[in-house]
C-alpha cells in the first residue's frame, strides 16, 4: 500500500525548525547561564583575594600601631630618665656650692654679729640674726658686697633686741643673693 502524506510538509518544517530553535535557545541559554557562573565564580575568587590581602594588612597595621605604642612609651621612659638624670646631675654639680656657701656667710660675718636663722629659696637667702649695733650689721653689708658668692644684700628689718643676750642689741633681717664668681661660671658654661 503506498503511504500517502496528507499533513502538509510546511507544517512538519515548521515544528522541526520550532524544535531546533528551542533546543538552540536552550543551548544558548544554558551557555550563558554558564558563563555567568564562571564570570560570577572569578569575580568572587577576586574579591575573596582582595578580602585576604585586606585583613593581612589590618593585622599587620594593628602590629605596626602596639609597636609604636610600644616605642612612644620607651621614649616616654627614656625622657624621664633623662630628667632624672639631669636632675641628679644639678644635685651633684651643686653639692659643693652648699659648703661654699656656708664658707662664704662664716668669711663675711663680723665679730658682734650672730645669725639665728638661714633660709634659702632657689638663688635668695634669707638671713636673720642678732648684732651688737647698726654698724656691725652694715659691716655684714659691706662684705657680703665684696663677697665672690654673696651678692645683692637689701636690709628688710633692723630694731631693738627684746631681752639682747650676749651683748646683741639690735635684730636685723637681711635677703641676699647667691652668686658664683666670674671664673666659676665661665667653667660651668664650658663643662
Amino acid at each position: 500500500m503506498a503511504s500517502i502524506n496528507l499533513l502538509d510538509w510546511r507544517e512538519d518544517r515548521r515544528d522541526r525548525r520550532k524544535k531546533e530553535f528551542i533546543t538552540v535557545l536552550v543551548s544558548v541559554v544554558v551557555v550563558c547561564l554558564m558563563l555567568l557562573f564562571l564570570t560570577h565564580m572569578v569575580y568572587e575568587s577576586w574579591i575573596d583575594g582582595q578580602r585576604q590581602r585586606n585583613n593581612y594588612l589590618k593585622n599587620e597595621i594593628s602590629v605596626l600601631d602596639r609597636q609604636i605604642r610600644e616605642i612612644r612609651e620607651l621614649e616616654d621612659q627614656r625622657r624621664q630618665l633623662e630628667d632624672r638624670m639631669n636632675v641628679i646631675q644639678k644635685l651633684q654639680s651643686s653639692r659643693p656650692q652648699v659648703v661654699r656657701l656656708f664658707d662664704e656667710i662664716v668669711r663675711v660675718m663680723p665679730d658682734g654679729v650672730y645669725v639665728t636663722k638661714i633660709e634659702r629659696k632657689g638663688k635668695l637667702i634669707y638671713l636673720e640674726g642678732r648684732a651688737e649695733s647698726n654698724t656691725r650689721v652694715s659691716r655684714l653689708m659691706r662684705n657680703i658686697d665684696e663677697s665672690d658668692w654673696l651678692d645683692k644684700p637689701v636690709l628688710s628689718v633692723i630694731r631693738e633686741a627684746k631681752g639682747g643676750q650676749g651683748g646683741a642689741s639690735r635684730e636685723f633681717r637681711l635677703t641676699l643673693r647667691e652668686g658664683q664668681p666670674e671664673q666659676e661660671n665661665s667653667e660651668a658654661e664650658r663643662g
